[in-house]
């Protein structure tokens, strides 16, 4: 509202410089449509809060009614997947076509073969028995202290690192241990 008034004294000082005899007149009413303007907008401005707040209370409120309920375990996940296609009316993945795909041949893939596929990709895993820690710390730790029992801090890592930063994570790390 200050703000206006101070626009409303220099509208009717400019008005009079400019010669204007109701400079009075027009700038009081110019003031009044500006206030008058300034209260709606704060009306609405009232009206949107009222309304965002009542809102927000609906969503507590749901929140807390639903927060009382039992869960349904099916409900749940019903309402998490809802957007799937339902599973009874589905076709089998096999049979069903689409309509990009419907005027190629349909390739019959041998059951047999598809799982010596996968047999033979489990026999490329490494043997890990090879792999032990006692030979892992026969390898790395210092001097004759074995893979069973050490006390002491180490000086520098087991394993080269490249950082500083690294180097001070694994004593760190060894410490913690030692507690």
């Amino acid at each position: 509202h200050f703000e206006a008034l101070k626009m409303k004294k220099i509208e009717e000082k400019e008005l009079k410089e400019a010669g204007n005899k109701r400079a009075k007149e027009i700038a009081e009413r110019h003031y009044r449509d500006r206030l008058e303007e300034l209260e709606r907008r704060e009306h609405e401005h009232e009206v949107e809060e009222r309304r965002r707040m009542e809102i927000k209370k609906n969503i507590i409120n749901d929140a807390a009614k639903k927060q009382d309920e039992p869960v349904d375990d099916s409900k749940l996940v019903e309402a998490m997947f809802d957007f799937l296609p339902d599973s009874s009316s589905e076709a089998p993945l096999s049979t069903r076509e689409t309509s990009v795909f419907k005027d190629l041949p349909a390739a019959k893939a041998d059951q047999q073969e598809v799982i010596t596929q996968i047999q033979i990709a489990s026999e490329d895993e490494e043997d890990l028995s090879e792999f032990k820690f006692q030979k892992f710390a026969a390898t790395y730790f210092q001097g004759n202290v074995t893979h069973q029992y050490s006390r002491k801090p180490l000086k520098h890592p087991l394993l080269p690192l490249h950082t500083q930063g690294d180097q001070l994570a694994a004593q760190a790390l060894w410490i913690t241990i030692l507690r």
